[in-house]
């Protein structure tokens, strides 16, 4: 990350965002606010409808350093990938299990900074039932991380706006069984969340209707 390019974008960028965003956003508990601004280190983790959900919670995180992990795909344009780099992305290679981004992924929330990590690993604009990849659960648990959940339906740039739902953040001690081992915890976690961003899913289209 380059800390002048992405305060630059921010600035330059913020009222374009607005205005194609026109985001929405909405707690599942007002006592999440006050918690969210004052984590120094934390997991988002969404669902994953287009390119630009980075670009959406860039500005929903504004006063945080955000980073992404990122698919190769966006890499193959030289000018594109060193941009998203200076912005905060970290290249993955999902195709051929590359996990060289682990240990940076590691050090960044070291560092105190917010990691946005798309579970789906893929776009799902029609929210499709995809595997739920577990690295972030890994990540959180090394780094001692909390996880926020957020739904977002990915309307940008249309009529009535964007709306995400941002659920409570977790501490996985909290959820941590003591009778399972590890790899079972992170697979009963795994299927929490992923059930967790369905009820939000629920939730927010409950809430438009």
């Amino acid at each position: 990350m380059n800390n002048f390019v992405l305060l630059f974008f921010k600035i330059t960028a913020y009222f374009p965002a607005k205005l194609y965003f026109r985001a929405h956003s909405k707690y599942l508990s007002l006592s999440t606010i006050p918690l969210i601004k004052h984590f120094k280190r934390a997991i988002i983790i969404s669902n994953h409808t287009s390119v630009y959900d980075f670009g959406l919670y860039i500005f929903l995180f504004f006063w945080h350093k955000l980073y992404v992990i990122a698919g190769e795909n966006l890499y193959e344009k030289k000018s594109l990938a060193r941009f998203i780099t200076q912005i905060g992305a970290i290249k993955t290679n999902r195709t051929g299990y590359d996990f060289s981004y682990f240990s940076e992924a590691l050090n960044i929330l070291f560092a105190d900074n917010f990691l946005l990590y798309f579970p789906e690993a893929k776009l799902n604009a029609q929210g499709a039932d995809l595997e739920f990849k577990d690295s972030y659960l890994r990540l959180a648990l090394q780094s001692d991380s909390v996880i926020i959940p957020i739904y977002t339906d990915g309307q940008y740039h249309k009529k009535g706006g964007s709306h995400q739902l941002i659920g409570k953040p977790h501490h996985l001690e909290d959820l941590w069984d003591s009778q399972l081992s590890e790899e079972d915890n992170i697979k009963a976690m795994n299927n929490y969340f992923k059930n967790y961003l369905t009820t939000l899913k629920e939730q927010l289209y409950a809430k438009k209707a």
